[in-house]
Formats: C-alpha cells, sequence, structure tokens
C-alpha cells in the first residue's frame, strides 16, 4: 500500500508511468495521502483542544487571584482611611 501512497506523489508526464501503476492505484495512493493528513490534522486539532483547555482554567485561575488582591487592597485602603480619621480626630 505505500508504495500506491509514494507513486500517486510522483509526476506523470504523457504514456511513461514509473512502477507502472494504473489511473485507479494512483488515486487510491493520492486518497491515503489525504487520509494520511487528515489524520495529522485531527492528532493537532486535540492537542490544540487540550492546551486551550489548560490556558483557560490558568486564565481563570490568575483571575481570581487578581479579584482577590484587589479586594485586599480595597480594605488595606479602607484600614488607612480610617487610621487617618483617628489619627486627626487624636490629635
Amino acid at each position: 500500500m505505500s508504495e500506491l501512497r509514494e507513486g500517486s506523489r510522483l509526476n506523470y508526464e504523457g504514456e511513461s508511468s514509473p512502477g507502472n501503476l494504473t489511473h485507479e492505484e494512483i488515486a487510491v495512493g493520492a486518497l491515503q495521502c489525504i487520509a494520511d493528513a487528515v489524520e495529522l490534522m485531527a492528532k493537532s486539532h486535540h492537542g490544540l483542544a487540550d492546551d486551550a483547555e489548560v490556558f483557560r482554567s490558568d486564565r481563570d485561575l490568575w483571575k481570581r487571584i487578581a479579584e482577590s488582591r484587589g479586594r485586599k487592597i480595597l480594605a488595606l485602603e479602607g484600614v488607612i482611611t480610617k487610621m487617618k480619621e483617628s489619627e486627626v480626630k487624636d490629635g
């Protein structure tokens, strides 16, 4: 079967046909090449989909961390404001 695949990749001009492959055999080899390419694309697609899921979960994690730290900063700003106000009253 692999010789059909290789034979379908050759350039044919006129009546000369290396390996004496028929038109149907060349077509079968071409279809096998296409099938191999589609399988590789499917593997790449699955890999990309898995990577996208990892990136989404990382994004969500960092988003939660940023929101948490933002709330912490706001809380500390409130504490600083209260301390300044109490200092003005005391002092």
